[in-house]
This record gives structure tokens, C-alpha cells and sequence, in this order.
């Protein structure tokens, strides 16, 4: 099984322990991949409405290679510190992308 984590932390702190067990658990019979944000060049939605219309985002960046990894995935782990009750922006930025 393809699993992809989305790190929703710029941080080494209780979600990067969280991601950690998780897979020491799941890694022997999966593949596993973990995308950071954090590192990549997404910028925000514009809300065009062209990945509507058509395969992928108008914007050169990151998403797109993004969103292939993600829609390829068997398994999406989200893993986010909460924030006055909600997600990271990191997560949140992948999420509206």
C-alpha cells in the first residue's frame, strides 16, 4: 500500500513524534512517503477555477507534482498541531490547493 503523510508542522515537536510511530508501525509492509509544506514552493489559491476546466494548477510550483503524489496514494495520513481549534496553515494550504 502507498501511504502519503502530509506534515502540517514546520516544527520537530509532538506531530513529527506522532508521524514517527506511525510509521514504525506501517512501514514494513507499505510504502511510505511524507510531504512538508513547509519546504515546498506552493503559493495560494487564486480561486481561477481553472483545475476545474482542466488537469492541475495554473500556478508553477510545487502543486502540482504535489497533487500527483497525493491522488496516487492508497492512504492520506494528515498530521497538523491544533490551532485555536482548526489545522495548520501548512496543512490547510495543501488542503485548498
Amino acid at each position: 500500500m502507498k501511504i502519503v503523510i502530509i506534515n502540517g508542522s514546520a516544527r520537530k515537536g509532538n506531530t513529527l513524534t506522532a508521524i514517527n510511530a506511525f510509521i514504525k508501525g506501517a512501514s514494513e509492509k507499505n510504502e511510505i512517503e511524507i510531504i512538508e509544506p513547509d519546504k515546498l514552493n506552493i503559493a495560494p489559491c487564486k480561486g481561477c477555477g481553472v483545475c476545474q476546466c482542466s488537469k492541475g494548477c495554473v500556478d508553477k510550483d510545487d502543486t502540482n507534482p504535489t497533487i500527483d503524489k497525493i491522488a496516487a496514494a492508497d492512504m492520506i495520513l494528515f498530521a497538523t498541531p491544533v490551532y485555536w481549534w482548526g489545522m495548520s496553515a501548512q496543512l490547510k494550504l495543501i488542503i485548498d490547493k
